[in-house]
């Protein structure tokens, strides 16, 4: 969604050196699923409301790093 913590983390990435790879609010999860596995992503940040579509430990375990943002989500990291 449109947060101050999406530009925070956008700029915090690419300034670390990695690759942010945005993806809209409104994509459902199959095709969050690919372009993660595609992009080869290591880490997600994703709206509290927004968890049910983001895959799982099972379904993408290169996912080492999940960040919910505006509210707690059960196996993800809270910000």
């Amino acid at each position: 969604g449109n947060r101050a913590e999406f530009i925070v983390a956008y700029f915090g990435i690419t300034r670390a050196g990695g690759v942010a790879v945005p993806i809209g609010i409104r994509e459902a999860a199959p095709n969050i699923a690919f372009v993660l596995q595609d992009c080869g992503a290591i880490g997600a940040i994703f709206e509290a409301d927004l968890a049910e579509r983001i895959p799982g430990q099972q379904t993408a375990p290169e996912l080492k790093l999940r960040i919910s943002v505006g509210g707690t989500v059960a196996g993800a990291d809270e910000y």
